[in-house]
């Protein structure tokens, strides 16, 4: 256009005019542009010590059968959001992926919400007079009955005492799906009482059978394992790495767990092999050792079969490690072959190392048999106080409270569940962190729970039941109604800790600050027992191998626990560590039996069987690993009986008639890889190489850099870090339907690889975290047409949402494919189950923009503001003017800043920091600087500034 042409057109619009009215237009037809639409109506009268958007942790524990887990609840603006481990606890070791996602069930708009009769709403009078009706029964004699879970509560072992003391009829029981046989062996073996504790940092070498004890069944914090299995030590302070020295995990099992998938050497063990693979060590160390107690044993030679070849390889490699040595048995295992496996225990020197026992208080509770008692009708009014819905692994009491006219009270957390079908009344029960309550760790340590939250609905807890039963007014006082919102469970409590303490009147205040506070009290952890455990009386013979294809039911689900987690979205939408499904389970077989049985040997098909007049149906997934004539089912199918394992008279597998579950089975890597400590093995698509990063090159900001190592030798892929992510960053659910057609949000993906090595008997899994790699070239910033993904001073690759247009270059361009779209306004349609956990420190995303991992951006700021205050507050009476700061005053110290995915990982793969080299350098620096160290992708030229730590594991011991 010349000069002399005029600027406008007809209509004497400029050019800028058209571009506003471009832009206008962009903006009405793109989705990105469109932006949620909510008042937000402030505090009326806040308190004054409250900082919207600045959080508050209080120290808190979830209720469990193992022992109760202490943890730290972070409340904003008034409510709980997010959970995190309690750093000031002895044996934490991050947080489970279950225990997170538990906040959830706090705001679940399935949660029952008032009381009901035979299911419908009862009338609050109705209720009041039913429930007088049971404190007088409680208090005359009548023959109630009340079934709780286990759990180590002497709160409510003090409520029981009063029950027995007004009512000598009255009847206990406890129920617990996954209950251990392990007590009922020390208590034979040792004394009444007896629990065990394990010295994971002390073993050099573990056999684990069938135990899970990295994933559902801990027996002892992670972190312990993990820094035998980290070369370069605490801190990854010693770069070169001391590889001869590392912990070496052996696992025979069944099933396929996170444990065994990380072990260095993994038996698959048919379900009747288990006694033949415990008596062929007792003797293979009968042949090492000559002791007496294994005399049994001893009387005749080991066959050549492969099992006892590889047990008798074990033991020799147990027994050169005496003294560091320590075997582990599933807890579902027959009391017997717990006691044998405490004798090898015993024989190789573990109980002086790397196990040591401690006596636990009896509890006072003779738990009887409610069955029993429901058929011979000695009780006419059952309370069941146990959180689970029992109709999968107690269908007899479906059937007995069907059959019996008997008056049932459930404390139930969801009023629409099956169990409660069948009862006469169910009362609306509370969530742990709406709660007061005290129960022991598995250590004896005596731990608090305090309620971050006054109950949303009008409910009730098991110390609020069984105090209203016992009190002489008859009614059930809550912290709902309770004066000053001061529950009766609250002053329970309290009594019984300054019981258990023995603490002086003076004392018992600032005691109790400090115990809340902490979460915690070590005053009554359990008393060391030295006696030396008695030997079995009698060999176990070894077992026999049924004909035909077993059958076996995990009683256990890593998204569901024993099933009272299956409502929960979170853990609905996150993948199985072993499997990766998603909204489902399938039946686990080898690929072998699959193709015996007319299928393909990998994906997902459908399974059908019959057991007698039984006919079950389920997918199921062809899967290296797997003992051959093995099926293992998933947790709801239900067998007859009840039972655990069975025997099919007929079994077929066929195509899958159409996708109900989201899958991302593992990948099989072929060939082989040789071993040796200069050869380490490489996570698929590294190079191998060491870091190449420079960070010279961007003039960056020389106080900070950001970066993150991820160690695959001890990550297990328990996806941990997966809900924590989604906690912190407030991801939305997608639901089913979006999640099958490969639409899931997670900005942490797990790749999962089953990797054969050479002379092992099962295939390792090995897990990769993928998240943004922050690229230092990040690709995806040269391509988004609005400047939307851009590169901080510091080395962040952040999203600026109010720029994005989703048009999904970044995603296109991204070798990775680690940025997800959000295709439609996933937070709006999950408000009900997700708004008041959401973290008002991140912004919700609306529909059509990208959404990835960010390092935790908020976390930072947070912490360089904490940093800058406490600079502030040490200057004494100097104003901030006279104040001189330096780059190393204001750089922040390494562990200012842990990601969410850091601060949970269990194992501690997870570190994260400054890359830049200092005096002294941070544990990121050290991990980047291991010759271990790749990048995923690194000869593209992203140069990302996560880096990997290659697993190492040595040779299985082979003749």
């Amino acid at each position: 256009m010349s000069k002399d042409q005029p600027q406008h057109g007809e209509n004497g619009a400029t050019r800028r005019d058209f571009l506003k009215l471009a832009g206008l237009l962009t903006a009405a037809l793109l989705p990105a542009c469109r932006r949620v639409e909510e008042y937000i109506v402030p505090y009326r009268t806040g308190p004054e010590w409250n900082i919207p958007g600045a959080d508050i942790s209080y120290a808190t524990c979830m209720p469990h059968a193992q022992g109760t887990v202490p943890l730290l609840a972070v409340c904003q603006e008034g409510r709980p959001t997010r959970l995190h481990p309690n750093p000031e606890y002895p044996d934490h070791s991050g947080l489970d992926a279950i225990t997170q996602a538990t906040i959830l069930d706090l705001y679940s708009p399935q949660r029952a919400t008032a009381p009901t009769f035979h299911g419908r709403p009862a009338d609050p009078a109705e209720f009041e007079g039913a429930f007088a009706a049971w404190s007088r029964n409680v208090r005359e004699n009548g023959r109630i009955g009340f079934l709780f879970h286990q759990a180590q509560s002497p709160v409510r072992e003090a409520l029981i005492r009063e029950i027995r003391q007004k009512n000598p009829n009255a009847r206990f029981y406890a129920w617990e799906p996954l209950a251990s046989h392990e007590e009922q062996a020390l208590a034979e073996a040792i004394a009444p009482g007896t629990v065990q504790t394990c010295h994971l940092e002390q073993a050099s070498r573990i056999l684990t059978i069938g135990r899970d004890f990295l994933g559902l069944f801990p027996i002892g914090p992670n972190r312990a394992f993990s820094l035998g299995k980290t070369p370069e030590g605490e801190h990854y302070a010693h770069p070169q790495g001391q590889y001869a020295k590392l912990t070496k995990l052996y696992a025979a099992e069944t099933d396929y767990t996170i444990t065994g998938g990380i072990a260095d050497d993994r038996y698959p063990l048919h379900p009747d092999e288990t006694a033949t693979l415990i008596h062929t060590l007792a003797a293979s160390l009968h042949q090492l050792t000559g002791h007496p107690d294994l005399a049994p044993y001893g009387s005749e030679p080991l066959p050549g079969t492969p099992l006892h070849r590889w047990a008798h390889a074990c033991m020799e490699d147990l027994h050169r490690h005496s003294g560091e040595s320590l075997i582990l048995l599933a807890p579902e295992a027959p009391a017997s072959l717990h006691r044998v496996v405490l004798t090898l225990n015993v024989i190789l020197q573990a109980t002086e190392s790397t196990l040591t026992f401690h006596r636990r208080p009896e509890t006072p509770i003779p738990y009887g048999d409610l069955l029993r008692d429901l058929r011979e009708k000695t009780i006419e009014t059952l309370f069941i106080l146990a959180p689970q819905d029992t109709f999968d692994t107690l269908p007899e009491l479906h059937a007995a409270l069907r059959d019996t006219p008997i008056e049932s009270i459930r404390l139930a957390y969801y009023g629409n569940d099956r169990l409660s079908t069948h009862c006469t009344w169910t009362i609306p029960a509370t969530h742990y962190l709406e709660e007061w309550g005290m129960e022991y760790d598995p250590s004896g340590r005596l731990c608090l729970r305090q309620p971050m939250i006054l109950p949303l609905h009008d409910s009730a807890s098991e110390l609020e039941i069984l105090s209203g039963l016992i009190g002489s007014k008859g009614k059930l006082i809550t912290a709902g109604n309770a004066p000053n919102n001061l529950s009766p469970a609250y002053h329970r409590t309290r009594k019984t800790f300054n019981l258990l303490l023995g603490i002086p009147a003076y004392e018992q205040e600032p005691l109790w600050q400090q115990t809340l506070r902490q979460g915690y009290t070590s005053a009554t952890a359990y008393p060391a027992i030295h006696t030396i455990p008695k030997p079995p009386a009698h060999a176990i013979p070894p077992g026999a191998l049924k004909p035909g294809i077993a059958l076996l039911r995990r009683p256990w689900s890593y998204r569901a626990y024993d099933g009272r987690y299956r409502r929960n979205l979170w853990l609905q939408e996150m993948p199985d560590p072993v499997s990766g499904m998603a909204c489902g389970d399938a039946a686990l077989l080898s690929p072998e039996l699959a193709a015996s049985l007319g299928g393909k040997t990998e994906g997902l098909q459908t399974l059908t069987a019959a057991i007698r007049k039984t006919h079950i149906s389920c997918p199921a997934l062809p899967y290296p690993g797997i003992p051959h004539n093995t099926v293992i089912l998933p947790r709801h199918i239900d067998l007859p009986g009840s039972r655990l394992q069975t025997a099919a008279s007929s079994l077929r597998l066929s195509p899958l008639p159409r996708r109900t579950e989201a899958i991302h089975p593992p990948t099989i890597l072929r060939g082989s890889v040789e071993h040796s400590p200069h050869l380490l093995d490489a996570p698929p698509g590294t190079t191998g190489q060491p870091p190449t990063l420079n960070l010279a090159d961007r003039t960056p900001d020389t106080r900070e850099q950001w970066g993150m190592s991820i160690d695959l030798n001890i990550c297990t892929g328990c996806n941990a870090c997966l809900i924590a992510c989604r906690a912190e960053n407030n991801i939305p659910l997608v639901g089913k339907q979006d999640l099958i057609k490969g639409r899931d949000l997670q900005w942490i993906r797990i790749d999962r690889y089953l990797r054969h090595r050479p002379g092992a008997s099962s295939p390792t899994l090995q897990s990769v975290p993928v998240a943004c790699q922050q690229c230092e070239a990040a690709p995806c910033e040269s391509v988004c047409p609005v400047n939307a993904t851009v590169h901080t001073d510091d080395g962040l690759n952040a999203m600026v949402y109010p720029r994005c247009w989703g048009t999904r270059y970044c995603s296109a361009n991204c070798p990775y494919k680690a940025r997800k779209f959000n295709f439609f306004d996933y937070a709006k349609a999950s408000e009900a189950d997700t708004k008041y956990q959401r973290n008002p420190n991140v912004t919700v995303r609306s529909r059509g923009v990208m959404e990835k991992c960010s390092y935790c951006v908020q976390r930072i700021v947070q912490a360089k503001a904490r940093h800058r205050s406490g600079l502030m507050q040490g200057t004494g009476e100097r104003p901030s003017t006279e104040l001189v700061l330096t780059e190393d005053m204001l750089r922040l110290p390494h562990g200012a800043v842990q990601t969410a995915c850091q601060q949970a990982c269990p194992q501690q793969a997870i570190t994260f920091g400054n890359l830049l080299k200092l005096a002294k350098p941070s544990a990121t620096y050290n991990a980047q600087s291991s010759p271990r160290a790749s990048r995923l992708l690194d000869e593209l030229g992203t140069r990302p500034r996560t880096a990997y730590l290659s697993r190492y594991s040595p040779p299985p011991n082979r003749d």
